[in-house]
């Protein structure tokens, strides 16, 4: 192992500079002999940290990898992280992860559970293995994106029906004013204005390993907004609650999703959960004739193109009626 030459200075301490992962660490000593070793070591030491643990598991990577990123990750992310933990890989997580047929471990993952599932959990795997110098050559074939469900406007007042009264009806209604589920949860009272029938969105509320966290801030800057309450029974419903303080919905975050679809399911809708209440907002502005621009500005929305890949569907009555419009168009020539 090589290492700059050592140096004396006038004040008779040796020293030599190390260039390690682009930084300059100037180590000193007494001796030459001394300071010559204290070099070895520290880069022997950086050199054997680097080098692959041979008997590490994927499970222990795994816990590395989250613990040297814990600052940067969202609650919601190591969530999903520890759910691919927990689930996945279960006959291989915990081998000597050099010493795993990944190739095999994905088939196994396949027979299981869906392509999606599979890619989003190897996705993780791979960023951790490839942290630690294991690189395998893994083939996947590229997923089909499926249409989330969501509610047309002939749909939605049967929803809105199917859902009055149920604990679930004011997170639902702040969905179809375009909130998502974590601002929903991040509202407190302070952030309703009844007067002039507004809410600010300034945070979210998501859930972590093992509970909601409470975060000032939203998913984008964009995401920060006033949104109007477009919705009477919203109002309505607002109005009537008597105890105005703390958080606006009170239930457990992950209740509107279960109680949106049972209620869906009670009347034949397709089960939207509460994100697809969001992309029922979209679509509805759209079918309405709002610019994209005010369904962006209502919706936190920063990007116009993933406005247009997720968000904007049109019913089938809009299919019927643009195609009515271009026959009616030829049929005069």
């Amino acid at each position: 192992m090589r290492i700059p030459k050592a140096k004396k200075r006038p004040s008779g301490v040796w020293f030599i500079q190390l260039r390690l992962d682009g930084k300059s660490i100037t180590v000193t000593a007494e001796t030459e002999a001394k300071v010559q070793a204290k070099a070895l070591a520290i880069k022997s030491g950086l050199e054997d940290a680097r080098r692959p643990d041979p008997n590490k598991t994927l499970n222990q990577m795994i816990d590395a990898y989250i613990a040297a990123r814990i600052k940067d990750l969202s609650p919601a992310t190591v969530r999903g992280y520890r759910s691919i933990q927990r689930n996945r890989f279960r006959e291989y997580i915990n081998r000597p992860a050099s010493k795993v047929d990944w190739q095999e471990t994905v088939k196994v993952e396949k027979r299981q559970v869906s392509a999606k599932t599979v890619k989003n959990a190897w996705g993780l795997a791979k960023s951790v293995l490839a942290a630690n110098g294991i690189k395998p050559d893994i083939t996947l074939k590229s997923v089909k994106r499926t249409p989330t469900p969501w509610l047309t406007p002939e749909q939605i007042p049967v929803f809105l029906e199917a859902i009055r009264d149920r604990p679930c009806e004011p997170p639902a209604l702040l969905g179809l004013c375009s909130l998502r589920r974590s601002e929903v949860f991040g509202l407190t009272w302070d952030d309703i204005d009844l007067a002039h029938n507004t809410i600010t969105v300034h945070a979210a509320t998501v859930m972590s390993e093992d509970s909601p966290t409470y975060k000032p801030t939203t998913k984008t800057e964009s995401s920060a907004r006033t949104v109007p309450i477009m919705i009477p029974r919203l109002t309505e419903i607002l109005n009537a609650i008597k105890n105005k303080t703390g958080p606006v919905c009170t239930c457990f975050i992950g209740t509107p999703y279960r109680q949106i679809n049972a209620a869906c399911r009670s009347v034949g809708l397709p089960e939207v959960g509460a994100h697809g209440l969001r992309r029922s907002f979209a679509s509805l502005g759209y079918h309405l004739g709002l610019s994209e621009l005010q369904i962006m500005e209502i919706g936190g929305w920063s990007d116009f193109q993933t406005v247009h890949k997720f968000y904007l569907y049109l019913s089938e009555q809009d299919k019927a009626d643009g195609a009515n419009k271009i026959a009616s168009f030829f049929s005069d020539c």
